[in-house]
């Protein structure tokens, strides 16, 4: 029966890839799912020519890099979510205001703080009144213009704002930027081999995904953040800049189950999920997949995040079931409206042989 659904996943995963390899609106494409505590269960559909496999993995940012580092170091210190960001850092010097700092964690995980969902930071930047400043501190200066009449509403905005605001935070309260941060926490997690990282080396460059052409640069874009706010920084921000294989992903999201932090995450986020009025809103650092592209998964109960370069990962707490599909479907456009539905049917299809395997 096992067998029986294996190929029968296969063959409905390639029938739907297919069409959209011919039509070029992608290159590259891994899937896989299973379950994160068997590894021997878990099963993955590869559609590439060529040995390439490091994805820019863009917003999932927010989810593996970002919140696992704020709940790291929040319990590492025996703080909790409703923190303030000025609590939180302390001593640590810190270029953002008053209003920005008075914001509760909690909130800027779950995208409430009151900033902005996006603004064109990197055209901003080079504005002349900018002049003489460097691009931490412009960005600074940008970010707290943008807070200058913050209301916390409590209102759900999704927010690359908050999370470049946490990222810039992360740094401040550790002293480290965020690639070697994150590094330091995969070694913790006995991660030592993955790949998962900002991409700051030729080497990592090489084996990454090409995303397109940007008319911003001016070049297409091979192991290149293709978010032009996180190129402020060099591609390493808190929200945007990840790059990683399919098995990195994985990996890590098993590795969370392992640690004190990692199943606080889990469990902030599920004991949020099962809150009804939360229902298809941001969770914490997490959302809950019960949108139009993921809701066939685990019933729409599941937990994860989406990335604009056609990237996402779904996982089930109770069961430990999980899918991850990435693409790059921006090879093909900016906009792409049909990626919504392969989305969907593409984690629908997980389900459905996660549910024919048991």
């Amino acid at each position: 029966m096992e067998h029986k659904a294996k190929d029968t996943f296969l063959k409905s995963i390639e029938s739907l890839c297919a069409p959209h390899y011919e039509l070029e609106h992608l290159t590259h494409c891994h899937l896989e799912c299973g379950h994160l505590l068997a590894p021997s269960f878990n099963l993955q559909f590869s559609l590439c020519k060529t040995p390439l496999n490091r994805y820019d993995l863009a917003s999932l940012t927010k989810a593996l890099v970002t919140t696992p580092l704020v709940f790291w170091s929040l319990v590492k210190e025996g703080r909790d979510l409703s923190s303030t960001l000025g609590e939180w850092l302390g001593k640590a010097s810190s270029g953002f205001t008053s209003k920005i700092l008075e914001i509760p964690i909690a909130k800027l995980l779950s995208h409430r703080s009151g900033l902005p969902d996006w603004k064109c930071l990197w055209a901003e930047c080079l504005d002349e009144s900018y002049q003489g400043l460097e691009p931490r501190e412009r960005l600074y200066f940008r970010i707290n213009h943008l807070a200058r009449n913050l209301l916390q509403t409590g209102k759900y905005v999704y927010s690359d704002i908050g999370f470049i605001v946490l990222g810039m935070s992360l740094e401040e309260k550790h002293g480290q930027t965020l690639d070697k941060l994150f590094r330091n926490l995969l070694s913790e997690m006995g991660l030592t081999n993955s790949t998962l990282s900002y991409n700051s080396e030729q080497i990592e460059r090489q084996k990454s995904i090409p995303v397109g052409f940007c008319p911003v640069r001016g070049r297409s874009l091979v192991g290149e953040v293709h978010d032009e706010n996180a190129s402020v920084l060099n591609g390493v921000m808190g929200h945007a800049g990840l790059f990683g294989t399919i098995e990195d992903v994985s990996s890590f999201l098993a590795s969370l189950t392992k640690t004190n932090w990692g199943k606080c995450l889990l469990k902030e986020n599920q004991n949020l999920r099962n809150q009804t009025y939360q229902s298809m809103i941001g969770l914490m650092g997490w959302h809950q997949g019960s949108g139009d592209s993921s809701r066939g998964f685990a019933k729409g109960l599941s937990i994860g995040h989406l990335g604009f370069t056609g990237t996402a990962f779904w996982m089930e707490p109770e069961s430990y079931h999980y899918g991850i599909l990435l693409t790059n479907r921006i090879i093909h456009a900016r906009i792409s409206p049909w990626i919504t539905r392969f989305r969907s049917q593409a984690f629908s299809l997980m389900d459905e042989y996660l549910g024919n395997s048991k």
